[in-house]
């Protein structure tokens, strides 16, 4: 009984830390450029969320529900890797983008094109450099501003 009554405990932080996790990134403009980030409050949240659900994990007897508590954990491992890790910086010499799987870099002279797409834009450099900046997370105005943004360093280095 108790152990159920602290796996239901678990799931319930879970989800409680969950909700807490999801939102927007945080743009802030400085002076050269701009900067994306996700509040420190979210990946916090995120981990606690993780910390839920591998309890739930360690709490449950049913094999199926361990199996897809497990499976919930790493998703939530990743997603509170990504919160903490995540940053997009737009600067005088170019984009940086830091994630879970690397950094990249691309200065704005490199840039050769710009793709657009629903909560994407790619900037292609040569040969097979790619920066890819996730704007799904943005609200509307915050993706404008990185649009302009992107868009006015581009034409400065094209001049």
């Amino acid at each position: 009984m108790t152990r159920r009554v602290l796996a239901l405990s678990a799931l319930a932080v879970f989800l409680a830390a969950a909700f807490f996790s999801s939102g927007p990134a945080r743009l802030t403009l400085i002076n050269a450029g701009l900067r994306v980030e996700y509040p420190w409050p979210r990946a916090a949240a995120a981990w606690v969320a993780f910390v839920g659900a591998t309890g739930a994990v360690a709490l449950l007897q049913r094999r199926w529900a361990r199996v897809l508590l497990a499976g919930l954990a790493a998703i939530t491992l990743y997603a509170s890797l990504h919160l903490t890790i995540f940053r997009l910086e737009a600067g005088d010499r170019g984009v940086s983008f830091r994630g879970v799987l690397g950094t990249k870099r691309l200065a704005w002279e490199d840039v050769r094109k710009i793709e657009t797409g629903p909560g994407v834009r790619v900037l292609l450099g040569p040969g097979d450099q790619r920066v890819s900046v996730d704007t799904a997370d943005l609200s509307p105005t915050d993706a404008a501003a990185l649009d302009r943004t992107i868009a006015r360093r581009v034409a400065e280095t094209t001049r």
